[in-house]
């Protein structure tokens, strides 16, 4: 009950917010509703009395037109009223998903790699994407005035028997009980489904996503991704079948006490028409009473039962949006100039793994003696790891890291993130035109990053020029870049934010050995700004100041290429195997 009441309140709040005209034509609405049912109730017993034993034809008529004006004057408001609100609905249902979308940003990126978080959020979205909030509205409006309702219902009732309406209250509230423990299982059963029914929808729509339309056409991946839908196909009917043994076990009782329910209103009416000298008029209007009151009652019920379904989703939801809350706020700490970066202690685990991909790091960069450093290792080292920690998108298992000597924990995350400009591994890129890409702004040209990319002409050639879409999938007039040019376009998007921090992660893995050159020399000529580069192509290690070496979680060598070559350690191993695979044609070309 109180967790109904909260999710109640935080949804009026929440409308209230974004839309009073909604929150007042729901309260009118709910009035309108309450007495339309008794409108018919009430007259239907002038009408009857008028029309038996004696017919008063002109009575009769008068109170039918009364009765039918009264409904459609009501019927005709209500109307305007809703409409009203399912304009304002979609509004807030367009605000609260493009706030889910805008916070996505706050969520900490460690999240983001737990599949429990990626559980809890399909919750969280899909209680958004149902209107909940609007939803639990409805069953409100159902709910006060179903009880206005119920109110003039027993005042009529009364007449026939007070205690033959408790019972039928006692055993309507039996029956939502029962209803909320199979909501309750029902809810569980689908929670402990949803990593499965995530997987099932991808296997049937990610893997026929067009964008794996040549590995699967070259893979002949098709009877793989066929044998996957039928067995998604088998999962999705298993969860249903059993959801549906859920519902039917739990649906025998109510189905009983809906019939015991009937039994008692008409044995009450024949038992009040037999002692109380009831005539025809006040039988009918009894009758519709007693079938109004069990109608409003199960309309009850169902709302309630409604609220509580959505107080399951509305607790993943909270615990998503608490994500939001939970962020780093701190300090409007301003950076406009990087002096020292270090690491002090620092260790890292991942979730669920034993091993430190970290340990107890102690590393300080100075500017003043170097800017652009080289991150090397094999693969597993703990580059990566070291680099994520650097953007803050994982925080240290134990240790910290300072900026100018600030712990980056003080400082506010949106600041913090703009301090970097990075170029991913996996960078991305959107289906969305060229300067959209770079920028990220309608109005902004990126024609100068283009330039440095050697790209502008190539892009100048095109009919729309830095206005085309990248891919034909919205717009036929799109290009399809190849890989090193895409590579291209995400350094152009690094450039353009110009940060005080530029993360390379493996720049030019699509470029060509000449490309690759134009851009060392290129980012060489950038003094204002700390470099990092991560790659293992290690003649980028040539254009930086400084080389650190990492090696099984733990930093093992810090030096020139020169200083790292002639100390015969790790780098010089790796320098000297990857010299040899080029000497024998190792080089990769676009």
């Amino acid at each position: 009950m109180m967790k109904n009441l909260i999710i109640i309140g935080q949804s009026i709040k929440y409308v209230f917010k974004h839309s009073k005209i909604c929150l007042l034509c729901y309260f009118l609405s709910f009035i309108f509703e309450a007495v339309e049912p008794l409108i018919y109730v009430i007259f239907s017993k002038y009408i009857i009395n008028n029309l038996y034993p004696e017919l008063f034809f002109d009575k009769a008529f008068m109170f039918v037109l009364i009765m039918v004006s009264l409904q459609f004057f009501c019927s005709f408001l209500n109307g305007l009223f809703l409409k009203k609100i399912e304009e304002e609905a979609e509004k807030i249902l367009y605000i609260q998903k493009k706030e889910m979308i805008n916070n996505q940003e706050k969520i900490f990126y460690e999240k983001t790699e737990n599949s429990t978080f990626f559980d809890d959020y399909y919750h969280a979205d899909e209680y958004v994407n149902r209107g909940s909030n609007i939803h639990i509205l409805n069953q409100i409006k159902t709910i006060l005035s179903s009880i206005i309702t119920i109110i003039g219902l027993i005042y009529l009732l009364k007449e026939v028997s007070i205690i033959a309406i408790a019972i039928c209250i006692i055993i309507y509230f039996i029956k939502l009980k029962f209803i909320n423990i199979k909501n309750k299982k029902v809810y569980d059963y689908s929670l402990k489904a949803t990593n499965q029914m995530r997987k099932d929808n991808f296997f049937i729509w990610g893997f026929t996503n067009l964008k794996y339309a040549k590995e699967n056409r070259l893979f002949n991946t098709f009877p793989y991704i066929s044998k996957k839908l039928d067995e998604a196909d088998k999962s999705s009917t298993k969860l249903w079948y059993k959801q549906l043994k859920i519902d039917l076990n739990y649906s025998i009782f109510p189905a009983i006490i809906d019939g015991l329910l009937i039994f008692i209103i008409y044995f009450s009416m024949v038992l009040s028409f037999k002692f109380k000298g009831l005539t025809i008029g006040d039988y009918s209007m009894l009758l519709a009473a007693f079938i109004s009151f069990s109608q409003t009652i199960n309309a009850i019920i169902n709302a309630y039962s409604a609220i509580s379904k959505e107080n399951f989703y509305f607790d993943k939801y909270n615990e998503v949006i608490k994500l939001y809350e939970n962020t780093n706020k701190a300090n409007n700490i301003i950076i406009d100039k990087i002096e020292t970066v270090e690491f002090k202690n620092v260790s890292y685990k991942y979730l669920n793994s034993e091993k430190y991909a970290l340990n107890n790091i102690n590393l300080k960069i100075s500017t003043n003696d170097f800017k652009k450093i080289s991150i090397v290792g094999k693969n597993g080292s703990g580059k990566s790891t070291f680099i994520k920690l650097l953007m803050k998108l994982y925080e240290p298992t134990a240790g910290d890291i300072y900026l100018n000597d600030i712990n980056i924990k003080d400082i506010d995350n949106d600041i913090y993130y703009k301090l970097f400009s990075p170029v991913f591994q996996d960078y991305k890129i959107y289906n969305t035109t060229i300067k959209n890409n770079i920028t990220f702004s309608l109005n902004e040209s990126a024609n100068d990053d283009l330039k440095k990319m050697e790209l502008l002409d190539k892009v100048n050639s095109l009919s729309l020029k830095e206005n085309t879409n990248i891919s034909k999938e919205f717009d036929q007039k799109g290009i399809d870049f190849s890989l090193g040019e895409r590579q291209k376009i995400a350094i152009a998007r690094a450039l353009h934010k110009d940060s005080l921090i530029m993360i390379l992660d493996e720049p030019t893995a699509s470029l060509s050995a000449s490309s690759e050159n134009k851009l060392y020399k290129m980012v060489a000529k950038e003094n204002n700004k700390i470099i990092f580069f991560i790659s293992h192509r290690l003649s980028s290690c040539r254009f930086t100041d400084k080389i650190i070496v990492f090696d099984n979680g733990n930093i093992k060598e810090i030096g020139s290429h020169e200083e790292l070559i002639n100390k015969n350690g790790i780098y010089n191993e790796l320098f000297l195997a990857q010299a040899e695979l080029y000497k024998k044609g190792g080089e990769e070309y676009e």
